[in-house]
């Protein structure tokens, strides 16, 4: 969990300019100002760091970067589960 947040920190704050302090697990995305195209730009970003593919109704119910998290570990752990 600790590195999902790590790395998810660095996308948010890399490329979406979030600031970095504010990025805790209970952050609400809508509190760092993104507006839609970020947040595909974010989901994009997202897929390709992690190796994986966030459904659309997944994805617009992470309200949180904590349930983010939550969510990549899960998808992540199915994605490798399946590769074996």
């Amino acid at each position: 969990m600790a590195d999902t947040l790590e790395r998810l920190r660095r996308i948010a704050v890399d490329e979406q300019g979030v600031d970095a302090a504010a990025f805790t697990l209970e952050a609400e995305f809508e509190s760092f100002g993104l507006d839609s195209l970020d947040m595909v730009e974010l989901l994009i970003s997202i897929e390709e760091e992690f190796g994986i593919e966030v459904p659309d109704a997944q994805f617009e119910g992470w309200r949180t970067v904590g349930a983010a998290v939550g969510g990549i570990d899960e998808l992540t752990a199915t994605t490798r589960g399946a590769a074996a």
